[in-house]
């Protein structure tokens, strides 16, 4: 009896132990996680700015300084000092924008001003493999009573299309000069795969 209750206990361990791992990579975990910043981000739908005042001294400040740089490299060397600059000097942080985080990037959203004002559309251009932030905005989205609807477009369909299935609709296109069939070659699984895509401008 004490063999089986040793038994028992080891077992009822692991069991205990594979649940708090699953939980811990599951998508309820990062919501309990986050469920404070989300009462911080929602907070934005009741800033009031005047979104033409703002984008017109943004424009004016980033013109003043970029439009009259030539070099490419030069101009993309400067672009993200600038843009900072220009974000301060036109008070940019009044229009309430959040920002969302995947794992190599952030994506920066307003959220509506007006409750259930839908229908609200999420497009995603260039999935990368993570709907981390898509997520995240369906969650808070959620909170605010509003539904959305979430339309993804990426080349590669490996690993993308399943992905950005499971919260929309999946598109195997790319945005680029003109329309037409392109070809492109991506690393897959440890090797070279060429396959053609549709593109849009």
């Amino acid at each position: 009896m004490h063999r089986f209750s040793q038994y028992f206990a080891v077992i009822l361990g692991f069991y205990a132990f594979f649940l708090l791992v699953r939980f811990y990579f599951s998508d309820d975990y990062t919501d309990w996680i986050e469920s404070d910043q989300d009462d911080i981000d929602l907070k934005s739908v009741t800033m009031r700015a005047d979104k033409m005042e703002i984008f017109n001294s943004w424009h004016q400040c980033f013109s003043e300084n970029m439009m009259s740089i030539t070099d490419a490299e030069e101009f993309w060397t400067n672009f993200v000092g600038i843009s900072r600059k220009c974000d301060a000097q036109a008070n940019v942080h009044q229009l309430g924008i959040v920002t969302l985080k995947n794992s190599d990037e952030m994506k920066q959203v307003l959220f509506p001003k007006i409750f259930n004002a839908g229908p609200h559309n999420f497009f995603t251009i260039g999935i990368g493999r993570d709907i981390r932030a898509e997520k995240q905005f369906r969650r808070k989205m959620a909170k605010l009573g509003n539904n959305v609807t979430y339309y993804g477009a990426d080349p590669i369909p490996y690993i993308n299309g399943e992905l950005y299935s499971q919260i929309g609709t999946y598109f195997p296109l790319a945005i680029g000069g003109k329309s037409g069939i392109s070809n492109a070659r991506v690393m897959e699984k440890c090797e070279i795969i060429g396959f053609d895509y549709c593109q849009l401008p």
